[in-house]
C-alpha cells in the first residue's frame, strides 16, 4: 500500500464518518448548536468563562466553514467526489 502525499487531498477517496463532506457538515452543525447553548448560558449567567467558550466556538465554526468551502471548491474544480460506501451491520 502506498501512502499518498499529504498535499494530494483533492484525489483522496473520502471515508464516511471520517473525512466526507457529510461528516464535515455534521461537525459544523454540532458546533453551531454548542455555540447556541453557550449563548443561552451566557444570557442567564453573564460569566466570562462562557463568553470565552462562545468566542472559541466562533473560531471553530469559521475554520469548519473555510474547510467546507475548500472541500466544495476542490470537488467543483476536479469534477469529482468519491466516497466509499458504508455497509450497515443491521438493516
Amino acid at each position: 500500500m502506498s501512502i499518498p502525499a499529504k498535499d494530494n487531498k483533492i484525489d483522496e477517496i473520502k471515508v464516511p464518518n471520517w473525512n466526507s463532506f457529510s461528516t464535515l457538515l455534521d461537525r459544523l452543525s454540532i458546533e453551531v448548536v454548542k455555540k447556541a447553548i453557550f449563548e443561552d448560558k451566557y444570557t442567564k449567567l453573564q460569566d466570562v468563562g462562557t463568553l470565552l467558550s462562545i468566542e472559541e466556538q466562533e473560531k471553530m465554526i469559521m475554520e469548519l466553514g473555510k474547510e467546507a468551502i475548500i472541500f466544495l471548491a476542490n470537488a467543483w474544480d476536479t469534477g469529482k467526489y468519491e466516497c466509499l460506501g458504508e455497509q450497515r451491520t443491521f438493516k
